[in-house]
């Protein structure tokens, strides 16, 4: 579990993992390379920023959480690209978070439902298909 360092409940989030000896898991408060992470991960939770991009190009099964307004105006982050938007924290629930999150623990067949949307947007060559945009229009 990554957390960063702007997490305000660590405290009850280790005690938790620390009383509940069936969750393998640890908890990264800081890390330079959050890209290293998420190449391991089976599932993320995020907020509706730039990560969510990150997370697809890498085709990890995503909730979103949006942190403010603006990140509800986001349209990447939507069922049509294989990425679970909650909305606005405000208006989500521990019992949606729940049970989000065991719909997909429990249904392999989303996950990769999801993967193969994440898959089919091909982010990975981005940076070729923009260059060979230019360079057409420069012809």
């Amino acid at each position: 579990i990554v957390t960063g360092p702007g997490y305000s409940h660590y405290n009850e989030l280790e005690q938790y993992i620390a009383t509940n000896n069936d969750l393998d898991c640890a908890i990264i408060r800081h890390t330079k390379r959050i890209s290293a992470h998420m190449l391991n991960a089976d599932l993320a939770i995020t907020s509706g920023g730039r990560t969510v991009l990150e997370l697809s190009a890498l085709e990890v099964p995503t909730v979103v959480i949006c942190q403010n307004n603006r990140e509800t105006t986001h349209t990447y982050a939507s069922y049509e690209n294989g990425i679970i938007n909650l909305g606005h924290r405000e208006n989500v629930t521990s019992n949606e978070i729940k049970s989000t999150l065991l719909k997909l623990i429990s249904n392999p067949e989303v996950i990769d439902d999801m993967k193969s949307k994440m898959r089919k947007m091909d982010l990975r060559s981005g940076k070729s298909r923009v260059i060979k945009h230019i360079s057409g229009l420069l012809k």
